[in-house]
């Protein structure tokens, strides 16, 4: 009768930890916030990672990219012929699309609500049967539509719910797009978001009307490749063969290939990419850290509690029980334990994940897929009983471990209450803290690096101002005056408003200069030509740009009304580069130019030096170079708007005033560059704010393990420590003999926790800024804090003992 006696074993389990609430309450609470912290991360991890691609056969689906080695640039966009060229020179794939770059597939949407900048993703081939996903409603795009460039969309899921309400009328409809009709003629399923989710629909590449000029230029960088391999080929066969494609086409057309190589990526990869992947393996371990510091607790909690039973399990064991049956009886009570804790994590951790989502960066890949379901659920109830069995057992078996005549003589104290339990006791409390001074030194690393990120001054005052994004639609601007007529008009208007202190063409915001870097090189008159080092930065701006933001000029002078469309090119350069290209020399005066693979740019003359400013959030200058706007037509700039006070208050008047110049430029992004900052290091913040929460969490739970750990030390050494305070012992002499037991235990799990803090720190060091993971103070600060930590939980059971009386101890006994 197993079944029934599995039964009767988890209900006599149940009515034996109803009975001991002051055991069963706290262990449930502390597996139910491990457990649902766990489960809450996993939650995160099986979405982003763990879950298979919506797409068939995900694993042979690959992106390339054109890559530059000399120069350390990974990846980069790249031009239709040459990814003709990828096509017709390879027989690795088989099927190949075109994907155009986000900010080229923008979109202008008019409604009767106005205009509205949204993001689309422009393709080309067989985009949809490529990725093998079928429409939800309607049709994808047909090879003839495609090649004669039809004005149709399909739209994604989330843009059909929100413009359409889900009606299937919208198949048919039409929408304005560029001023243009668009048919719409299907709706992807809710899984389907490519490249991101931040697409909302999905054009034909051949309808964009620069798609002749994309076809005939070999430097027009502004696609990617999506690739299926053939059945049977890996991904390192691709590579193999498109270094092999690179090689020839560097021979082939030396003046734009030369030094280029192609970069194959399999699509997973892409997607969720190298640092989010990092982050979010590195919050596994924190939360696995906390997990395991949880099972010590319980399982210290657990031996405390065989020594209660000793009598209990005595009297059964004489009565026939064998240790098998009382083991079993034991690891029930654990597993319901574990089960109880796992179902009010799985509470915790879905009344919880929308507050750690709401933490996480905007752009964290595939979160809207996220949630609890049954993968997830399979997780928490696998970690329920790994937790029951694995950390339950082993004081269960100590438990029964006990001789029956010899536990009965004893007064039910059992086998657990020896000298051996209390060492397993402390071993438990020795691995809290060492976990606990991982998670608190990259907790502390995190913090500290944000801090001095915070303190780092960029070289102007980033409050009092806002940025304003600005497209210029080139069909309704087509020639450069046109173009500087309507920017001096916006300009002007802006400036004309109350509590605005000026106004300037340029950026203030830049992010980061690792990527979407093109293949340009800078050369100096007079010097051979070398490929640059690293990577340079241009930044078109108008005559008070410098004055706006607080930049100061070091030499020469910046620009003026005498720097003229149709003059000599000027640039005004930060110091990083005039050092890096005359060092020991005056820059003012001197010529250079930019070098793009077959092109022959005209020559800029040095008329100022400025100084270095940081315009990203990982504390990197790059050399930079400043050119008038008036020399360099654009369609899409950014313009800054120093404020008398809140930028925010002005934001809504800075948009009535772009409107009043062109109503057509009035759906334009404007933020505060203190919020642009505040995005860059929202991955930073995440981190750190999650990983703060585990360490804090986790030095609670150390101290909560010592504390118990040292309150029955002193219940089992009541006899002893009344005969020493009978002998003469003084109460300062009691309490350093309790204190020094519990720091040896502390101690230990500090100097055991050094080399994971360590490893940890190797984790997150791609998010540290101006510190490494061997920074002093910060391992000062966690073993200063969890000193503290020690002091304080074995304080009171010290205290304790101190007060013991020696007659009440001795007669007890």
């Amino acid at each position: 009768m197993p079944f029934e006696q599995f039964w009767q074993d988890l209900r006599y389990a149940a009515r034996s930890l109803v009975r001991a609430p002051a055991f069963a309450i706290p262990s449930i609470l502390i597996l139910a916030l491990a457990i649902g912290a766990n489960t809450a991360v996993f939650s995160v991890i099986e979405g982003v990672l763990l879950r298979a691609l919506p797409y068939r056969d995900s694993e042979r689906l690959c992106v390339l990219w054109k890559s530059v080695p000399k120069r350390n640039i990974e990846w980069d966009w790249t031009s239709y012929p040459t990814i003709r060229d990828w096509r017709e020179q390879s027989n690795t794939f088989e099927d190949l699309a075109m994907v155009l770059r986000p900010e080229g597939s923008m979109v202008t949407l008019r409604s009767e609500a106005g205009r509205e900048r949204i993001q689309g993703s422009k393709v080309y081939g067989n985009f949809f049967e490529l990725l093998g996903v079928q429409p939800l409603l309607g049709r994808t795009f047909s090879s003839g539509e495609q090649q004669r460039g039809e004005s149709v969309a399909v739209l994604s899921y989330g843009f059909w719910k929100a413009r359409f309400g889900g009606s299937t009328a919208a198949i048919g409809r039409t929408l304005q797009l560029d001023d243009r009709s668009t048919t719409i003629i299907g709706v992807m399923p809710p899984s389907f978001q490519f490249p991101d989710k931040r697409v909302q629909l999905w054009l034909p590449l051949a309808a964009d009307p620069r798609w002749p000029l994309f076809q005939r230029f070999r430097i027009s960088d502004a696609f990617c490749a999506l690739v299926r391999l053939k059945p049977g080929r890996s991904i390192e066969h691709a590579r193999a063969e498109m270094n092999a494609v690179a090689a020839r086409l560097a021979r082939q057309y030396p003046a734009t290939d030369r030094d280029l190589g192609i970069r194959v990526v399999p699509l997973f990869d892409q997607i969720t990419g190298a640092r989010t992947r990092q982050s979010l393996w590195a919050l596994a371990a924190a939360v696995f850290c906390v997990m395991l510091i949880a099972c010590s607790n319980v399982a210290g909690l657990l031996l405390a509690r065989g020594t209660a039973r000793g009598r209990e399990l005595a009297v059964r064991a004489a009565l026939g029980a064998g240790r098998t049956r009382l083991l079993w009886q034991l690891a029930s009570e654990n597993i319901l334990l574990s089960l109880a804790g796992g179902v009010a994590g799985v509470w915790l951790a879905h009344a919880g994940l929308d507050s750690l989502l709401a933490l996480a960066p905007a752009d964290l890949p595939r979160s809207s897929g996220i949630g609890i379901n049954g993968v997830v659920l399979a997780f928490n109830f696998g970690i329920c009983l790994l937790t029951g069995i694995a950390f339950g057992l082993p004081p269960a078996a100590q438990a029964v471990r006990a001789e029956p005549a010899a536990s009965l003589r004893n007064g039910g104290r059992s086998a657990s209450a020896g000298p051996r339990a209390h060492r397993v006791r402390g071993l438990l409390v020795t691995l809290q803290f060492a976990f606990a001074v991982a998670l608190l030194a990259g907790a502390g690393l995190l913090i500290r690096s944000f801090l001095l990120l915070n303190a780092f001054h960029p070289g102007f005052d980033t409050r009092r101002l806002l940025t304003v994004s600005l497209e210029l639609p080139s069909d309704r601007y087509k020639s450069a005056e046109r173009r500087q007529a309507v920017l001096d008009d916006t300009v002007g208007r802006i400036a004309a408003l109350p509590g605005v202190r000026g106004v300037a063409v340029g950026s203030a915001v830049f992010g980061s200069f690792r990527e979407h870097v093109p293949n340009q090189n800078i050369l100096v008159e007079g010097q051979p030509f070398t490929p640059d080092a690293e990577r340079h930065g241009r930044e078109i701006v108008s005559d008070n740009y410098f004055r706006v933001l607080g930049i100061a000029l070091r030499a020469g002078r910046v620009f003026s009304g005498d720097d003229v469309p149709d003059g000599p090119r000027v640039a005004v350069i930060n110091e990083t580069m005039a050092r890096r290209l005359w060092p020991g020399q005056s820059a003012v005066g001197k010529r250079f130019k930019e070098m793009l693979p077959g092109t022959d740019a005209p020559w800029m003359t040095v008329v100022g030096v400025v100084e270095d400013i940081v315009y990203n959030r990982d504390g990197s200058v790059a050399p930079v170079f400043y050119a008038p706007v008036r020399q360099w037509s654009l369609t899409s700039l950014d313009l800054v708007v120093r404020t008398e006070g809140n930028p925010q208050t002005l934001a809504g008047g800075v948009r009535r005033a772009i409107e009043s110049a062109d109503p057509i430029l009035a759906d334009c992004e404007i933020a505060t560059v203190e919020h642009r900052l505040e995005d860059l290091d929202r991955p930073r913040m995440f981190q750190t704010r999650i990983i703060g929460g585990f360490a804090s969490l986790a030095v609670i739970l150390a101290a909560a393990g010592l504390y118990g750990l040292m309150a029955y030390s002193v219940e089992q050494r009541t006899r002893e420590i009344g005969i020493r305070v009978a002998l003469g012992a003084t109460t300062g002499k009691i309490m350093r003999l309790v204190l020094r037991e519990g720091l040896v235990w502390g101690l230990a799990g500090i100097a055991l926790g050094a080399l994971g803090a360590r490893a940890f720190g190797r984790a997150i060091a791609a998010l540290l800024y101006g510190i490494t993971i061997t920074d002093p103070v910060t391992l000062a600060a966690v073993i200063a804090i969890l000193g503290l930590v020690m002091v304080a939980a074995s304080a009171v059971p010290a205290r304790r003992a101190a007060r013991v009386d020696p007659t009440v101890a001795i007669r007890e006994e």
